[in-house]
């Protein structure tokens, strides 16, 4: 677990939707960031609001062009797959979404030395800052929101409780599961192109190592009812994807929620638009 690097297998799913990328020189860049955040030091540490401001803000750091979270691309329905969801493409446009903003923070944050890991619910990645050992005393670091700081435990009551209990929501993750909550983008990307049967066993990997997440678990359920089958071989295909969809609400999945998620992200949109 201590020799996983998170960054890095954010870039290796990236390899995989664009053989033509070449992660060296995105190495290169974000050390380069990581670089200049370090002479931003104060006592030897980069305090975290410098990272936020690095990010988000319009400074010299960033040619006083900050990064923007892509609310326009997130609130697509269905399945949508674009180049801001590549980490690469985010540095060199200052565009993300989800994962590609979280990654971002996670890494910047992570490599001048803070505690930090991911937070995942359905259809979304966070990143965790961890003050101590007490997870009760985590905060939630959202790049929708230009990466404030919310206590994590204010985020646990906007979630299940069921989903929260069962681990699945509002949790601090390992670094296997951190990689394995971004491989749903490397799902959807195997699905938009119809490869039904690469798009499952990617979700067989993530699963592997995240059992608990339900996106994965849905999209499992998904591809089972896609992929190829004779009719006798279809019957038993369906009946494992309603098994997966009933584990997903077993799991808190709450399809309630989600809307509240997308009218939260149509009010930002609106807030930003002003």
């Amino acid at each position: 677990e201590s020799e996983i690097d998170v960054t890095m297998g954010k870039f290796l799913i990236d390899e995989i939707m664009d053989p033509t990328f070449d992660r060296t020189i995105y190495i290169a860049k974000l050390n380069e960031i990581i670089t200049y955040l370090k002479t931003q030091a104060v006592d030897g540490v980069v305090p975290p609001t410098v990272i936020r401001e690095y990010l988000f803000e319009s400074g010299e750091g960033t040619d006083h062009k900050p990064y923007i979270y892509d609310l326009e691309s997130s609130l697509k329905t269905g399945l949508a797959v674009d180049d801001n969801e590549l980490l690469y493409k985010t540095m060199d446009t200052k565009i993300g979404r989800c994962v590609t903003m979280t990654v971002l923070y996670y890494t910047l944050l992570y490599y001048t030395g803070h505690p930090v890991t991911f937070g995942a619910d359905p259809n979304h990645i966070y990143v965790i800052y961890m003050a101590t050992d007490d997870p009760n005393d985590d905060y939630a670091l959202e790049t929708s929101d230009k990466g404030k700081f919310f206590r994590d435990i204010e985020f646990d009551t906007k979630r299940p409780k069921k989903g929260v209990e069962s681990g699945a929501y509002s949790r601090r993750l390992s670094k296997k599961e951190c990689i394995a909550s971004m491989l749903t983008t490397l799902q959807n990307y195997y699905f938009v192109k119809g490869q039904y049967d690469l798009g499952l066993e990617a979700v067989k990997v993530a699963l592997k190592h995240f059992p608990l997440n339900i996106e994965s678990t849905l999209n499992k359920a998904y591809a089972l009812r896609r992929i190829d089958a004779s009719d006798a071989d279809r019957v038993e295909l369906e009946k494992q994807a309603v098994a997966y969809t009933d584990r997903a609400y077993d799991l808190g999945y709450d399809p309630h929620r989600s809307r509240e998620d997308d009218r939260y992200f149509y009010q930002r949109k609106k807030e930003i638009k002003k």
